[in-house]
């Protein structure tokens, strides 16, 4: 028997996009929706953002760079609304 499991991701709200490399790998990219239902502002993203990543450089391994960009996608398309400074973190190397 197969089992099939339909993923519906929003396509509206706030995008956190990780672009992860580690020790001179090929880098990859995780996506992170952090409001599909609309309540938070432009404002309210980029301090949510801002926290998460103080919170990542503080246990993060310091091998792995983290480039980090908010989007916010609309209807119209995406709009990067914060690009942070790749971060290493504090944490032992993986």
């Amino acid at each position: 028997m197969t089992v099939v499991v339909q993923l519906l991701l929003p396509n509206t709200g706030y995008v956190v996009r990780d672009t992860i490399t580690r020790d001179g790998r090929e880098p990859y990219t995780a996506d992170t929706f952090i409001d599909c239902r609309g309540q938070m502002s432009d404002t309210d993203a980029v301090g949510y953002v801002r926290a998460e990543i103080d919170a990542l450089r503080m246990r993060a391994p310091s091998n792995v760079e983290h480039r980090i960009v908010l989007v916010h996608r609309t209807a119209e398309g995406d709009r990067a609304l914060y690009v942070a400074a790749p971060l290493r973190g504090l944490g032992n190397p993986i």
